[in-house]
């Protein structure tokens, strides 16, 4: 690219430098003078360095959530007394409370104690 526009420039120069009708030497030499001017700060532009734009991406901020804590109640261990089931003189018939998906409350037998 930048040998492109300095050949353009370089041409335009030559071709303008030739004597015209209505040209004279004054005209001549400013239009000599611009196009070395736009050569010459072209040429400059070019050999500087130049550092882009520094990209600032913000990051979307971390939201952490701490799983729900469900506090279940221990279950209860009763004595009930229940015909059906006959322990050993002396020890009981243990169950624990258990509460289904409705809520409702019942007991599963333990063992005896």
């Amino acid at each position: 690219m930048k040998r492109a526009i300095t050949a353009i420039a370089l041409l335009a120069t030559i071709g303008f430098s030739n004597p015209a009708l209505a040209w004279g030497d004054r005209e001549q030499g400013a239009l000599a003078g611009i196009v070395g001017t736009l050569i010459f700060q072209h040429i400059q532009r070019d050999g500087s360095v130049r550092q882009p734009a520094p990209v600032i991406v913000q990051q979307p901020p971390v939201i952490f959530q701490q799983p729900q804590v469900i506090y279940a109640p221990a279950p209860q261990q009763v004595i009930i007394q229940n015909p059906a089931i006959i322990c050993p003189e002396g020890l009981a018939s243990f169950y624990n409370q258990r509460t289904d998906r409705y809520g409702r409350t019942f007991y599963v037998f333990d063992g005896c104690r």
